[in-house]
């Protein structure tokens, strides 16, 4: 699909193009009937025409070749799972969380709008003021859902200081979670001020009023679509908010990238990290810096291997106090570790965990 291409190109892609190539591209879509022209000021109907036509009179039409079709019909998703790049000797962490998310045109847009401010899209959002004002993480903390023609992605993204790499994704799945609880009255009133004063920035200027209107063009949405953005806020409800969280804020299929200096024994279960971030106490700054670090695990089957002071399974995290749960996996993984092995170290559900 385009959208998991980069709009720059990859490297062995652009080396190979040349001069016909740039002439070929331009002479075969840059035309008139493939274009609009947006124009704002202080000038009438018949003044933009002739403007229009002593700029552009010359430039022909032709026919556009049929553009690729790509199935609209997409995967299942992947089960949540963490794709660690190693950056050795990197005094931060740079993280970005993920999933598909939804076309410009979708009819939760207003509810989203405010779900989505409420999580990371205002500087007082519930990940930057958990993250950073209370955790002191990251200087700051967000989220957004990239809407086009299509579906784009959904990214929730912090800087986060390396030590503290599997507490801040403990914080990011707790509130990525807790946005599918009802929201209180407060609150809503809060975000919904903040978006509705607000939307006069975009409109500040001539340039800014070009760009909105040229906005609606890609994703085919009609000029009203402007005017409906006070009302399409004000109506929101709690209810509505709760809804499209619960629907697009899927913690089980999230794709979570932290780019960080690798060390095995700081990376934790994605499965752990859901239950411990719905669990009734923060396992986060009790245990991120201890010997008993939660992360293991890589493809979680069971309970953790290893001396731990707590235990997760189905019915959540339990503490064990010293005594030492075992793996439900046993005999060589597939990487040939021994699974329950005693050692500083031990393998267990492809991950390790401390010993």
């Amino acid at each position: 699909h385009p959208y998991g291409r980069s709009t720059a190109g990859a490297r062995e892609t652009v080396e190979q193009i040349g001069l016909a190539d740039v002439k070929q591209f331009w002479g075969s879509w840059y035309r008139p009937n493939n274009a609009t022209l947006v124009l704002v000021g202080d000038l009438t109907v018949a003044e933009a025409e002739a403007i229009a036509q002593r700029t552009f009179g010359g430039w022909e039409r032709a026919i556009l070749p049929k553009p690729p079709v790509y199935a609209s019909n997409r995967k299942a998703p992947m089960p949540t799972t963490i794709h660690i790049v190693d950056k050795p000797k990197a005094a931060q962490s740079s993280f970005r969380i993920g999933a598909v998310g939804v076309a410009r045109n979708t009819p939760d847009y207003y509810p989203l709008m405010v779900m989505n401010t409420a999580l990371g899209g205002s500087f007082t959002s519930r990940l930057n003021n958990t993250l950073r004002e209370v955790k002191g993480y990251t200087y700051g903390a967000n989220s957004g859902f990239a809407m086009r023609r299509e579906a784009g992605p959904f990214t929730a993204r912090a800087e986060v200081v390396s030590a503290k790499t599997d507490s801040a994704l403990i914080e990011f799945m707790k509130e990525l979670r807790g946005m599918q609880k009802p929201m209180s009255a407060e609150e809503l009133a809060k975000v919904k001020r903040y978006l509705r004063l607000g939307y006069a920035d975009g409109f500040e200027s001539t340039t800014d009023i070009a760009a909105q209107v040229a906005n609606l063009i890609p994703t085919g949405l009609p000029l009203s679509t402007l005017g409906a953005y006070d009302a399409g806020i004000a109506k929101g409800t709690a209810a509505d908010v709760q809804r499209v969280a619960t629907r697009y804020l899927d913690t089980s299929t999230l794709q979570i990238v932290p780019s960080r200096p690798r060390r095995s024994h700081r990376w934790m279960c994605v499965t752990c990290v859901a239950v411990q971030s719905s669990s009734r106490e923060s396992l986060s700054d009790e245990y991120s810096d201890s010997a008993y670090t939660p992360g293991a695990c890589g493809r979680h089957r069971g309970t953790h291997t290893g001396r731990l002071p707590f235990r997760v399974d189905a019915g959540g995290i339990t503490r064990v106090d010293g005594s030492e749960p075992a793996c439900r996996q046993r005999g060589p993984d597939a990487r040939g570790y021994e699974v329950g092995r005693r050692a500083p170290w031990r393998q267990g559900c492809g991950g390790t965990a401390r010993g």
